[in-house]
């Protein structure tokens, strides 16, 4: 199957309350897959604060953004509730292009669909800001 074939070029994490998966500012290379549990995306201000911009379940994917981008990360993302998560290295990424290019065209088109959702939802809370 695809996902047996795509799971060869991933890293299984069994992800605990706190653990770390980005911090913000360090390079992004890398993106997990969430399979189960809760990841939070914080935004770190100044003095020590940060702010809560989301937090992301099963079947949701972390990290796509600077990983595409080449980009340091914008945000740290850490564990919220523990479980399953497989982590997609730009190196396991290159070899999956070079080793099974059909399976890395879908990943690309399953990131698309996916930032392409996210946008247009953004584009739904703009319009309905705008409206107020």
């Amino acid at each position: 199957s695809l996902w047996a074939h795509f799971r060869t070029y991933l890293d299984k994490l069994e992800g605990e309350k706190g653990d770390v998966l980005f911090r913000q500012g360090e390079t992004a290379d890398d993106m997990v897959f969430v399979e189960s549990g809760t990841v939070t995306a914080l935004l770190e201000l100044e003095g020590g604060k940060s702010k809560r911009l989301r937090v992301m379940g099963a079947g949701t994917v972390v990290g796509e953004m600077g990983f595409y981008l080449g980009t340091p990360r914008s945000a740290t993302v850490t564990v919220e509730k523990p479980g399953v998560l497989y982590r997609l290295t730009l190196k396991n990424f290159r070899k999956m292009e070079a080793e099974n290019s059909l399976l890395a065209a879908q990943v690309h088109r399953f990131i698309v669909r996916l930032l392409a959702r996210r946008l247009a939802h953004a584009n739904v809370e703009i319009e309905h800001l705008l409206r107020e």
